[in-house]
């Protein structure tokens, strides 16, 4: 046991013991004496009494010195601490492992530091009070440990730059997993203490208190290590809003490039933001401004719309006012926005009467009205007029029961689609398949067999691959335009091309659509007539959106559902053609920007670096092609765990009941609560009554 000072600095007012020393002083200086023969035998009767006034006054002194020193040592709150808490190695050699909580919310900024840097400094104390017996590791850890995981050792200079190069990260805190891996890291152990100090701010989140302690084996027994919480926040609150997520959708009531969104806004911490700035951020300039009253401890939504000036792939973020975790104040996200598609429609079969005429239909389909969400502009031609030039400045092409092709045409149309072009080919009597198969067969999904009638008169449709975005919108009555259509003569197919996809079937389970990527471009086959000579379809409630929802796949601009959104940390799935053959990923950093490049494996490639939250643009190299270009319909955003930015802080005496009760705050580490020292001895009490004790003697001998 050792004296320790919970206050020290209260001890320099025992300074002021000077105080009645230097009155005692003044009152000794001796008068001039003159001799008065009258009064000399008085003086002398009176000597004796002289020597008793002289020692009463010295105890008073004594007595009133001590009172002096008495308070500012009571202020100073002195006890005997055990040798741990006194910064003084334990009785027992002890082997050590320091977690240190290196998850989002550490980035939580407190009196002008971040938690995280609180939470170093606090572990530089604890290191600071190791002996040279003692073994010690320093484990950074989040959801998980970082880096390769090391056994305490006695290379203090070790652990201190374990210590000073840790870095605070973005993932999501699961310190049950800390603890177990620290735990891992204690058996084989020679010493007799086994302990884990675990520095964090002590959110709810990251705990489960229902799990069981950690053990340690030793030989043929099973220990419980001292396991120690260190609370670096010091019992504060953290008052925190964030934006939990962002829902975008199609606003077609502001045209066809509007957008709605939704956002989700919570509070915590005893947070409460009323008026709160929503901003809603596209080119680094804000859009939309809009504010919310958010609760304290709850949550709130905020719908901002905007119109976007142009279409394609577009990224922004939602921003709210910042607080002292400006991290989870800002939310990424990406929309694919509808562009103006040019269609160009060849007609394969003109004809006088437009009720017959395949593309009476199609371009009907394709542009009912102006003003109503739709964004194509069709161009119609024959099939004799159809040349390469005819493919300038179009998105699509619909070639529609077109029989042959010439071959400048053809080798116009390959080259169109290679390079982000669609193609859209229907079938009808006019149709060679053998031509057809020739001259577009490097990019049909399918080859064509043989035209078919039914055998029972009319088929219906059979599956449909609801979950596609051709089909996606197609949801409750919206399908029952698909079981009313019937089909009497539609052409078979050969085994589909490697990569193409059967949307639709006939009943008997022949190919209606099929669709398949080729190099940038889109192609789809569909295996009937777009009039009323093969099928009735046309004339049915569903036949308009779905041309509509197949030019917008075909051109890149359906808002497709893309899985665009990633949860920080999980390894992302990139699927691209066949055609790439190299890729790269730039990514946010907070030196400017990172380049990643994962290998392609089958047209496939694993992106396992989201450890970073923020947008990330994809570049790709086809063949034949000499460098990378932007590949935006693959770029992603990596989002937040949400659950880490409720920084609700749990109860100490939760983890009291779970681990015990320490008193080693005393050892300059904050609240710590955990592990099982020998309790202190308070000293403080004793003094204030001893000052007590003093006043009254001093008040005895003054009457």
């Amino acid at each position: 046991m050792s004296l320790t000072f919970a206050h020290p600095a209260f001890l320099w007012g025992a300074l002021a013991a000077l105080v009645p020393i230097v009155i005692h002083l003044i009152n000794r200086r001796r008068s001039r004496q003159v001799e008065f023969a009258a009064i000399a035998f008085v003086l002398r009767s009176e000597a004796r009494h002289a020597r008793k006034l002289k020692l009463k006054r010295l105890i008073l002194l004594l007595l009133r010195v001590a009172a002096c020193i008495g308070v500012p040592l009571a202020l100073a709150r002195p006890y005997l601490a055990a040798p741990a808490a006194a910064g003084a190695p334990t009785r027992d050699a002890r082997a050590l492992v320091l977690v240190l909580d290196t998850s989002f919310s550490m980035r939580y900024r407190l009196d002008k530091k971040t938690l995280f840097e609180r939470a170093r400094a606090e572990g530089g104390e604890l290191l600071d009070t190791l002996g040279p017996s003692d073994a010690v590791t320093v484990l950074p850890c989040a959801d998980g440990p970082e880096g390769a995981l090391e056994k305490p050792g006695y290379d203090l200079a070790r652990a201190r730059a374990a210590l000073r190069e840790a870095q605070v990260g973005y993932r999501a805190s699961d310190l049950e997993a800390c603890l177990e891996a620290a735990a891992s890291l204690l058996p084989g152990s020679l010493l007799s203490e086994l302990e884990i100090v675990v520095l964090t701010d002590l959110t709810a989140t990251a705990w489960s208190l229902d799990a069981p302690a950690p053990q340690v084996k030793q030989g043929e027994k099973v220990v419980r290590p001292r396991v120690r919480v260190v609370d670096v926040a010091e019992g504060k609150p953290l008052p925190n809003h964030w934006i939990e997520s962002v829902a975008a959708e199609p606003a077609y009531a502001l045209g066809p490039r509007g957008y709605a969104f939704d956002v989700a806004l919570r509070s915590s911490g005893g947070m409460e933001s009323p008026g709160l700035s929503v901003s809603l951020v596209v080119a680094d300039k804000a859009k939309v401004r809009g504010f919310a009253d958010l609760p304290m401890d709850s949550s709130a939504h905020k719908l901002l719309s905007h119109t976007f000036e142009s279409g394609g792939d577009r990224a922004g973020m939602l921003v709210l006012d910042g607080d002292a975790l400006p991290e989870d104040d800002q939310a990424h996200f990406l929309v694919k926005v509808r562009q103006d598609v040019r269609a160009l429609i060849v007609d394969g079969e003109p004809t006088t009467n437009r009720f017959d005429d395949e593309v009476y239909f199609v371009e009907r389909a394709l542009a009912p009205a102006r003003g109503e969400g739709s964004a194509i502009f069709p161009t119609v031609i024959d099939a004799e007029g159809f040349r390469g030039d005819s493919l300038e400045g179009q998105d699509l092409v619909f070639l529609l029961n077109v029989g042959s092709l010439g071959a400048e045409a053809a080798s116009a149309l390959l080259r169109f689609v290679e390079e982000g072009g669609g193609l859209f080919v229907s079938v009808g009597s006019k149709t060679d398949a053998d031509e057809l198969n020739l001259s577009l067969g490097p990019v049909l999904p399918a080859a064509l067999h043989l035209p078919r009638a039914a055998e029972t008169g009319k088929v219906s449709f059979g599956a449909i691959a609801w979950d596609h975005p051709i089909f996606g919108i197609f949801i409750g009555e919206g399908r029952e335009g698909f079981a009313s259509a019937r089909f009497g003569t539609y052409y078979l197919t050969r085994p589909p091309a490697k990569g193409a996809l059967a949307l639709a079937t006939y009943e008997d389970d022949a190919p209606v659509l099929l669709v398949r990527e080729v190099g940038k471009g889109r192609t789809a086959l569909y295996t009937s007539t777009v009039d009323r000579a093969w099928t009735d379809f046309p004339i049915r409630t569903a036949f308009l959106p779905v041309m509509q929802q197949v030019a917008g796949y075909l051109a890149h601009s359906l808002e497709e559902r893309r899985d665009f959104m990633v949860t920080l940390g999980e390894p992302h799935r990139l699927s691209f053609p066949d055609t790439v053959v190299e890729m790269k990923i730039q990514g946010p950093g907070e030196k400017g920007f990172e380049v990643q490049a994962p290998a392609i494996d089958q047209g496939e490639a694993v992106f396992p670096h989201t450890d970073r939250p923020g947008l990330y643009r994809v570049f790709a190299r086809h063949e034949g092609e000499a460098a990378l270009s932007p590949a935006p319909e693959h770029d992603f955003v990596v989002r937040l765990d949400p659950r880490e930015s409720d920084t609700t802080r749990l109860d100490p005496a939760e983890l009291e009941a779970r681990f015990g009760r320490s008193e080693d705050a005393a050892a300059g580490l904050g609240a710590v609560v955990g592990g099982h020292r020998p309790a202190s001895q308070p000293l403080w009490s004793l003094a204030l009554a001893l000052i007590v004790l003093l006043l009254t003697a001093e008040g005895w001998l003054l009457r």
